[in-house]
């Protein structure tokens, strides 16, 4: 399937669906703003502190991980034990890195600035315990690497489009200014808070009509092909 066959519209919907998020979750702005500007941490601490985030997140969600991140932050920071603050197992998997850490910091850097260097980098970062599968494009995204996330809400997605997710993200960030990691994010959060729908009938993503107001107060159905559009 070529580009120029993907509805038109999963190009325009993106940036009202992104506007709408925005304005109305403080955690897509958050996540958005690091996905946009990010950059590789400037030191090995700061290396374990995002591997911790993307192991306390593979397994739960957000909101329940922030309180676990705030307890470890400051034993991360003073190099005290981290086995009462998350899972024993957690814990440990962190810890081996916090002590190896200037060797992989120095590793995943060098990989960074490679020509193939996101490749290299997630399967580098697949490497490291716990990192397997979507985790480490988690954390590829976290150290600043143009990556989208193939989880399963993107793969749904990208599937009946028959684009992997990192090519579908390209795409779609194609002259929005958007970064394909922000992209992957922003739709990632849409599927997430119910505005997308992932069906197997092709690519039918979202067919709610927003409050008043919202959108410009416009009927929206976002990035979606309309049943009998699918080529």
């Amino acid at each position: 399937m070529s580009d120029v066959s993907l509805p038109h519209y999963l190009k325009d919907g993106y940036l009202p669906l992104r506007d709408h998020l925005l304005a109305r979750h403080v955690d897509v702005r958050f996540d958005y703003a690091h996905c946009q500007s990010r950059r590789f941490p400037d030191s090995p601490e700061g290396f374990v502190f995002e591997f911790a985030w993307a192991l306390l997140t593979a397994t739960r969600h957000r909101a329940e991980a922030r309180p676990i991140m705030d307890r470890l932050a400051p034993v991360l920071k003073s190099g005290g034990s981290l086995f009462d603050q998350c899972e024993p197992e957690e814990a440990a998997r962190i810890e081996a890195i916090r002590i190896d850490r200037k060797k992989r910091y120095a590793t995943a850097r060098a990989l960074v600035s490679r020509d193939d260097g996101p490749t290299a980098l997630v399967s580098f970062l697949q490497t490291l315990p716990g990192m397997s599968g979507a985790t480490g494009y988690r954390l590829a995204r976290n150290l600043g690497a143009d990556v989208a996330v193939p989880d399963a809400s993107l793969t749904a997605l990208a599937e009946p489009l028959a684009k992997p997710v990192q090519g579908l993200c390209e795409y779609v960030a194609d002259g929005t200014g958007d970064r394909s990691a922000s992209v992957g994010l922003i739709l990632s959060r849409a599927i997430e808070y119910g505005l997308l729908l992932p069906t197997a009938q092709g690519p039918v993503v979202a067919v709610q009509e927003h409050q008043a107001g919202d959108l410009d107060g416009r009927r929206s159905v976002l990035l979606g092909a309309r049943r009998g559009d699918r080529p």
